[in-house]
């Protein structure tokens, strides 16, 4: 196994640990014991457990940044962002509340690091797509693109973040479809194409799930 191989094993068993038990208890031992490795071996590989987060963090983002930039190239226009926001709702129902709880509590500069790539890119992408569908009579002229796109960002985060959440048992199709389907309908121009692509996706949608 190469150095790259390593890591990456490494990144995975933290990941499952800390999904379970949150970042701050999971200790240096917790981590090396099931990877039958010494904590000497580990320095070679990370310099702390915080770097390790970070890389973890990093590697995820960079990792959704490629789903969106792929989505971008496969769909247009609406249908590319209820596709972007729901492999959002996928990746952040796939993120455990304890590391969420523990990030934000004791690795504020994680948060930070989120917070830029959530306002910088995929807000960024979400509010083009609905300018776009406006300027096209798709949307209502009278829609606030960048405070209908938080409000659904901030929606999403909210209820999937929280496990004790009345929402939090449903599967993924019927979250996407209240949380995100819904919503935009509610700001669509009441036309015969818009509602055939919808239609269609759910479709679509319905053969992925």
């Amino acid at each position: 196994m190469n150095h790259h191989e390593t890591k990456v094993k490494i990144e995975k068993t933290v990941l499952s640990l800390i999904s379970k038990y949150g970042t701050k208890s999971v200790t240096l031992d917790d981590i090396t014991t099931p990877l039958a490795m010494s904590k000497k071996t580990f320095y070679q590989y990370f310099e702390s457990k915080e770097e390790l987060l970070t890389s973890i963090v990093g590697n995820s983002l960079a990792g959704f940044k490629l789903q969106i930039q792929a989505l971008k190239l496969k769909y247009r226009g609406l249908d590319q962002f209820l596709w972007i926001s729901y492999h959002l709702l996928f990746w952040i129902r796939n993120t455990s509340s304890a590391v969420v709880f523990d990030l934000k509590k004791y690795h504020p500069e994680l948060t930070e690091k989120y917070q830029l790539f959530r306002n910088k890119f995929i807000l960024n992408n979400l509010q083009e797509l609905i300018r776009e569908a406006k300027l096209r009579g798709v949307v209502r002229s009278d829609v606030n693109e960048a405070i209908f796109c938080q409000m659904q960002l901030t929606l999403i985060e909210g209820v999937v973040n929280d496990q004790h959440h009345i929402l939090s048992d449903q599967d993924q199709a019927n979250l996407f479809e209240h949380l995100v389907l819904n919503n935009l309908k509610g700001i669509l121009n009441n036309t015969y194409g818009v509602q055939f692509t919808i239609e269609n996706f759910k479709l679509d949608l319905r053969e992925v799930g």
